[in-house]
């Protein structure tokens, strides 16, 4: 590991390390902002060599290959190689459900892949919730055309398919775990949230009730993908599409494969819009795992409607709201701190904090429950001692007050783009960095003295957007007293 350079006195108690450290930002998801809070290090330059470097930020996980290769004690890599086990939505599913057993769907929704066996029990469940609803019970496969949810990989579908014309029968005491999770009075329009797999941002989702809207949107996702896939891979941030090639468009077709979950009918609202809770989890390599106390809301920008088609009523990413024209319309940004949230429950619960004091440590348990669930794959079959990952974990809240997983994103979205986003995304990447690189690299230990006031989310807000600036890290200008706001929940593997 190379040592830092001679330092340059600037007081009796102050000294500052010339660069001897070098990284590599990719390009995409508020870049810049990773790279302020990097340059408030002084130890720390950037470079535009991707192979010769110490740290190697960048929104894709990068190839096998890399990590076959990644041998280097004094190199840190943003990604774990296999991350896929938490932001899979199929694979994240898998793993709570085999760790939690039958506690998993206190926190889950029934989640299937539209293929084989996991095919079939879906359209089980969809009859189980028709029977008793005011939906039409579901017709079988051969009632439909032979090409309905059609196998989307080349294989045999080893599963049986619903005998002709027939209804299936549940006896109460035989009926599946998922099936039971799902009551029928919470969820009599027997909605559920189709995705492509591997997509993010809100590409391809949509809100389904019956097996005819499932294979229709199948067909239209199959047109649409080559286009959003080709397009993302090349430059994330450009609008212009590419031409998908041939191999490409095959691929969809033959290797793209779909899941399906229960749609939440009963959500909580905040002013009558949905809205999710978005927090983060820290993993590293060497089985360290961290959740962030300070997370944010999310709200869509029209009020709720169970009966509504459109995309933009149901699903609360930034990168589908911020397409329509009212984005902002109550708020700067779609965004609300944990405060409202508790101020919203208040009214509810006519407990002041019932949030942050009763759903907020639940929460934190399923977020380390998560991250327990994977343990060592998550580094993947390849040696990267010094690697790490930041997670976005989504969950939703439903009026019942019971807390469900989504999702878990890895590169979860940087872009500050409310006063909530400026209050916590910069100091989010300073407590990153304090568990990560500040550790595996040496630096002066002279540092700067001094207290810096934290800013509040008050301030943000009357601070005009074009004059906000990053502020307050642990090396900037005075050393910043302030405590890291990353709680260790796993240490070596082990829940703590």
């Amino acid at each position: 590991m190379p040592k830092p350079k001679k330092t340059k006195k600037l007081s009796n108690t102050v000294e500052v390390s010339r660069p001897v450290y070098k990284f590599y930002l990719g390009k995409g998801n508020n870049e810049d902002l990773v790279r302020q809070v990097l340059l408030t290090r002084s130890w720390w330059a950037e470079t535009d060599d991707k192979e010769r470097n110490n740290l190697l930020w960048q929104q894709w996980t990068p190839s096998r290959e890399y990590y076959e290769t990644f041998q280097k004690p004094q190199s840190i890599c943003s990604h774990l190689a296999g991350n896929i086990e938490l932001h899979s939505k199929l694979n994240l599913y898998k793993n709570v459900c085999q760790y939690l057993q039958k506690n998993a769907f206190k926190i889950l929704m029934p989640t299937y892949q539209l293929f084989g066996a996991e095919k079939v029990k879906f359209e089980n469940h969809f009859q189980y919730l028709s029977s008793n609803s005011a939906q039409k019970p579901l017709e079988t496969e051969a009632d439909q055309s032979p090409e309905l949810l059609p196998s989307l990989k080349p294989k045999t579908d080893p599963a049986p398919n619903l005998k002709n014309g027939s209804k299936l029968q549940f006896n109460s005491e035989r009926v599946p775990v998922e099936f039971q999770v799902t009551k029928k009075n919470l969820n009599k329009k027997n909605l559920w949230i189709l995705k492509p797999e591997g997509l993010n941002r809100g590409h391809g989702i949509v809100v389904v009730s019956s097996i005819n809207e499932i294979q229709q949107h199948i067909d239209e996702c199959r047109k649409e993908l080559p286009d959003i896939k080709t397009r993302s891979k090349s430059n994330p941030q450009k609008t212009v599409v590419a031409k998908p090639t041939i191999e490409q468009i095959v691929n969809v077709h033959t290797n793209q494969q779909f899941l399906i979950q229960k749609y939440i009918e009963n959500p909580l609202l905040f002013d009558g819009r949905k809205f999710d809770i978005r927090c983060y989890g820290l993993m590293t390599a060497k089985g360290d795992c961290y959740v962030y106390n300070r997370g944010y809301l999310r709200l869509t920008t029209n009020k709720f409607d169970l009966d509504s088609k459109d995309p933009a009523v149901h699903l609360t990413n930034n990168a589908v709201q911020k397409l329509l024209e009212t984005y902002c319309g109550y708020e700067e940004g779609n965004m609300q701190s944990f405060a409202e949230l508790d101020q919203l429950l208040q009214e509810k619960t006519h407990e002041p904090t019932y949030f942050t004091s009763v759903l907020w440590p639940k929460i934190i348990q399923s977020v380390t429950d998560a991250m327990a669930s994977v343990s060592k794959r998550i580094i993947g079959k390849y040696a990267c001692q010094n690697c790490f990952e930041l997670f976005g974990f989504d969950f939703m809240i439903t009026d019942q007050l019971n807390h469900i997983l989504i999702e878990c994103n890895a590169n979860p979205c940087l872009e500050l783009s409310s006063p909530v986003s400026w209050w916590l995304l910069p100091e989010l990447l300073d407590d990153v960095f304090d568990l990560t690189i500040d550790r595996t690299f040496s630096i002066s230990q002279n540092k700067q003295k001094g207290v810096f006031e934290p800013k509040t989310l008050e301030y943000w807000r009357k601070t005009p957007p074009e004059e906000r600036k990053v502020i307050g890290m642990r090396f900037q200008a005075q050393k910043v007293e302030r405590k890291n706001e990353f709680k260790m929940v796993i240490q070596g593997w082990k829940v703590v």
